[in-house]
């Protein structure tokens, strides 16, 4: 996985993300692929692709956005 090491703020089509859990707007991004149960156990071929994941500068909660 990839780690840049700068929180920043983060936007989504349009919109400013912000933290389900605390309400923060700054976050880490991680590049990553989706490891989940199905995919492990039956491979599921749309569970492969990448993702990028965006943690939480304050409390950590990770946001997780398949790549296109």
């Amino acid at each position: 996985m990839k780690t840049e090491n700068i929180a920043e703020t983060i936007q989504i089509n349009g919109k400013t993300l912000s933290c389900h859990h605390c309400g923060n707007t700054t976050f880490f991004t991680l590049k990553g692929r989706i490891v989940t149960i199905a995919k492990i156990k039956w491979g599921y071929e749309e569970l492969k692709r990448p993702t990028t994941c965006y943690v939480c500068s304050v409390c950590n909660n990770i946001n997780e956005f398949l790549d296109k």
